[in-house]
């Protein structure tokens, strides 16, 4: 079997449909995305035949605060790790950011993006968000959209000020839907299930389409983790179990998956009841030790891949370096 960066794009599409059976993880991490090497520019590439679309999915911000610096408990066994990947410094951090989505659109390209919430940290202002809105998410030229979470604090009318979406959102494009969902309130809940009839409408509005995301801040199940010191094992959950919907998506044959944020501890895919939950990589204070992006690609057929690409970043004259520390397939439809 050839490497799958020697293949052909078209045949590159054709091995990873024929090779990827759902929830299977493929490296797909060339020499020159090696641990340790410095990522090439990227260069334009030919949009594969039938993706209809690519978006990146950005993790916790928690803009403008400061990295912590240290160690926690994190992990489902709840062991001391080093959370700091570098740059370290909230203004690199921003930077780096925008510089990964930029490299993403000038490569095989994006068409929108997706930022899974905890864009701005409690003690953030609305201006806060105004800034990351303008500077970060409009500065691409493609469209974007949001989730709220349980750091971001606005009140709807604010939200929808700054941003132009309520915090229960949904759009449909190129035959697949997109539900986002709230999670939280202006208090910063972490257990609350809400949102139930507006999910029920859009899955009843989607069911003839060939696919449907639901993307919501806080996972719609407990996880059993959550890697903060300050709770420890006996916690449990830092994120609620709520049946009622976990039921609905279980009777949607259409769903392709959940995506989440939240614990910056956790970047894979966990399937609860049946249903895979997609966590992104973070851009925040304190989680793994990498900074990433989620990125999905969807195709016309109904297929979808989801990328992890988890890296650190060094600066390099006027740019930056990247050091990959991972690059993970799946499929997920």
């Amino acid at each position: 079997m050839p490497p799958l960066s020697t293949l052909p794009q078209a045949s590159r599409r054709n091995f990873l449909k024929n090779a990827l059976a759902t929830g299977v993880v493929l490296s797909v991490a060339p020499a020159s995305l090696a641990k340790g090497s410095p990522e090439p520019e990227p260069e334009a590439e030919p949009r594969p035949e039938g993706l209809v679309d690519r978006f990146a999915v950005i993790g916790d911000t928690h803009y403008p605060r400061k990295t912590f610096h240290g160690t926690r408990h994190v992990g489902v066994d709840h062991r001391e790790r080093s959370l700091r990947p570098e740059p370290s410094e909230i203004e690199d951090r921003m930077d780096l950011l925008n510089d990964a989505i930029a490299r993403e659109k000038r490569g095989k390209g994006l068409d929108f993006l997706v930022h899974i919430g905890d864009i701005v940290h409690s003690s953030g202002t609305k201006e806060d968000h105004r800034w990351f809105q303008n500077e970060i998410l409009a500065a691409h030229g493609i469209p974007s959209y949001v989730c709220y979470g349980n750091h971001d604090r606005l009140e709807e009318e604010d939200w929808q000020d700054v941003y132009g979406q309520g915090r229960n959102h949904a759009f449909s494009r190129n035959g697949f839907g997109y539900i986002i969902l709230n999670s939280s309130d202006t208090e910063g809940a972490r257990q609350l299930c809400i949102g139930q009839d507006f999910l029920q409408e859009h899955l009843k509005a989607f069911r003839d389409l060939k696919g449907v995301f639901l993307i919501t801040h806080i996972p719609r199940f407990q996880t059993g983790f959550r890697g903060d010191e300050r709770l420890g094992p006996s916690y449990g959950s830092d994120s609620p179990q709520c049946d009622e919907i976990m039921a609905m998506l279980e009777e949607s044959p259409n769903l392709i998956c959940c995506v989440s944020g939240h614990f910056h501890e956790h970047n894979g895919i966990i399937h609860n009841r049946g249903i895979p939950t997609v966590f992104t990589n973070h851009f925040g204070h304190y989680g793994v030790n990498q900074y990433g992006l989620r990125i999905f690609e969807v195709y016309d057929d109904g297929a979808v891949f989801a990328r992890l690409e988890g890296f650190e970043g060094k600066r390099a004259g006027k740019g930056w370096q990247y050091h990959y520390r991972h690059s993970h397939l799946y499929r997920l439809g």
